[in-house]
C-alpha cells in the first residue's frame, strides 16, 4: 500500500507542475552581408568614360559629390555616346555638348579639354585627358587614390564599368563611389599609346 500512495503522490505532483506550456518558435534571421568598402556607395562619385575600351588613351572624368553629378549625370553620358575621333584615334576626339554646356580649352599637356555643365557651378567640371596606365591602373587609382575606397581588384570592374557605344568606337563608362574625393593625386605616368 505505501508504495501505491507514492506512485500516486509522484502522479500528482508531476501533473500539478504540468501547467500551460508556453510555445516555442524558431525563426531564421538573414546574416548580414558585409559589403566590401570598394562596392559601397559613397558621398562622392566619378563619372568617366575611357576610349579607345581596348587600350584607352582618352580619359574623361567627372568627379564630385555625387548629389551635385546626379543632375548631370544623363548628359554627360548622352556626351559620351557622342564621342568621336574624325582624325583617328591618335588625335583629340570631338563630341556633342549638350545645351549650356561650355567647352574650354585644357590646363596643360595632361588634361588637354574641360567642359563645363553649369556655368553657376564653377567648380563642377569634365576635365578630358590623355594618359597611358591602361583602365585597370587608371581604374584603380581613381577609385582607391582618388576617392578612397580600400581596394580595387579586378573582380570590381565589372561592377564599376560597362561599355559605352559612341561614334564607330566603343568606349567604357565608369561609375565609381567612394568616402571622399581627392582629384589631385598623380596621374597614371607612361607614354600614350598611339
Amino acid at each position: 500500500m505505501p508504495y501505491r500512495l507514492l506512485i500516486l503522490l509522484a502522479v500528482g505532483a508531476t501533473a500539478a507542475g504540468c501547467g500551460p506550456t508556453e510555445d516555442v518558435n524558431t525563426y531564421k534571421v538573414p546574416k548580414p552581408v558585409e559589403v566590401p568598402q570598394d562596392e559601397a556607395a559613397g558621398e562622392y562619385q566619378i563619372l568617366g568614360a575611357m576610349f579607345p575600351d581596348a587600350e584607352p588613351k582618352w580619359f574623361f572624368k567627372f568627379a564630385g559629390k555625387a548629389s551635385e553629378l546626379a543632375p548631370y549625370a544623363a548628359d554627360f553620358e548622352k556626351t559620351m555616346a557622342s564621342v568621336r575621333f574624325p582624325n583617328g584615334l591618335k588625335n583629340q576626339p570631338v563630341w556633342d555638348s549638350p545645351p549650356g554646356w561650355e567647352t574650354l580649352p585644357g590646363r596643360n599637356d595632361i588634361t588637354i579639354g574641360v567642359i563645363k555643365p553649369d556655368a553657376k557651378k564653377p567648380n563642377l567640371e569634365v576635365t578630358l585627358s590623355v594618359s597611358g596606365g591602361g583602365a585597370v591602373g587608371n581604374l584603380t587609382r581613381w577609385a582607391v587614390q582618388q576617392l578612397g575606397n580600400e581596394k580595387f581588384t579586378p573582380a570590381s570592374i565589372p561592377k564599376a564599368t560597362r561599355p559605352i557605344a559612341a561614334d564607330k568606337v566603343t568606349g567604357t563608362f565608369v561609375d565609381l563611389r567612394g568616402p571622399k574625393l581627392n582629384i589631385g593625386g598623380p596621374m597614371m605616368m607612361g607614354k600614350p599609346r598611339s
